[in-house]
Formats: C-alpha cells, sequence, structure tokens
C-alpha cells in the first residue's frame, strides 16, 4: 500500500462587491486550476504531478475542502492566496485552515456548517447545508 502524505485546505471565498451572491462552483474550481497549473510551472518539480482535488464546497457557507500533496502544499497556498478575480468579480481567497489528517479536516468543515446553518433564515440553504452535512458524516 502506497500512502501519500496530503494536506487539506479549508478555503473561505468572500465576495469584495457587496453582493450576497456566492462564487459558482465551476468557475472556483477553474480557478484554483489555473492557480496550481501557474505554480506548476515555476517549480523545478516538474517531474511529479499535481494532486489537487476540491472535495467539498459550500457556496452558502462560502467554504471549500482542497486536498493537496504536501510537496507542493505551501506553493499552492500562496498562488491560491492571490487569486483576486474569480469570473470578473472581485474576491478575497484565504485559507483558513490546514490539516494533515482527513478526518479532522471533515470534522472541522462540518462544525463550520453547523456554525452556518445556525444562523441561516433562507430554506433553500438550511436545506443545502443540511445535504453537505449528511453527506460529511
Amino acid at each position: 500500500m502506497v500512502r501519500t502524505k496530503e494536506r487539506h485546505l479549508m478555503i473561505a471565498v468572500e465576495p469584495m462587491d457587496g453582493g450576497s451572491s456566492s462564487v459558482p462552483f465551476s468557475a472556483l474550481q477553474i480557478s484554483f486550476r489555473e492557480a496550481a497549473a501557474g505554480q506548476e510551472a515555476k517549480s523545478m518539480e516538474a517531474t511529479q504531478k499535481s494532486v489537487m482535488q476540491t472535495q467539498h464546497y459550500s457556496p452558502h457557507a462560502r467554504l471549500c475542502m482542497v486536498r493537496v500533496t504536501l510537496a507542493q502544499s505551501r506553493e499552492l497556498r500562496e498562488s491560491i492566496e492571490r487569486i483576486r478575480f474569480i469570473q470578473q468579480r472581485r474576491v478575497q481567497v484565504r485559507i483558513v485552515r490546514a490539516s494533515g489528517n482527513a478526518r479532522l479536516a471533515r470534522r472541522e468543515f462540518a462544525r463550520r456548517l453547523e456554525e452556518v446553518l445556525q444562523t441561516a433564515t433562507d430554506g433553500k440553504a438550511r436545506k443545502a447545508l443540511r445535504t453537505l452535512l449528511g453527506t460529511l458524516a
């Protein structure tokens, strides 16, 4: 059995235009892939293939969880935090937490979703949050 060392990054994506709408998942994923591709071009270790996987995304909580290899986590963190625009919308992207254990990362993600669920008033948002919490449990 081959074990890889990984980091699970919890990323907060806040729109800066003052709107309440969140960033679509496809646009967010494309931005992360472009950031990873830019990081790979600068990296000397071009032989190792980039392993970045977006695992969970909640547009209502504006949180995303990404899995990345340990070797590339630092450079990828820096390039993700440099993202300023997604689909011509100004956003602030920041790494909220980095974890080496998948179970602990899911627990923290679920805890933050529960906090948002307590304050959510929209029925559709509450249902989506409960559904995502169900998949995490």
